[in-house]
């Protein structure tokens, strides 16, 4: 699984984590405090429910 978080700029990244910008362009974004159980659910439902039906 994957995980992107937004910091602010010149942020000290850990060795142990990569950084990344990603350009503009249109992005889902989902906020959620759960049980990671809970998580798998939820991507189940924006990978097979969600993104197909907006195409």
């Amino acid at each position: 699984m994957d995980v992107c978080l937004t910091v602010p700029a010149h942020t000290a990244i850990s060795d142990d984590f990569g950084c990344r910008k990603i350009s503009g362009g249109h992005y889902a974004a989902i906020e959620m405090e759960a049980q990671m159980q809970d998580c798998y659910q939820a991507w189940e439902i924006v990978f097979n429910e969600w993104l197909p039906e907006i195409g």
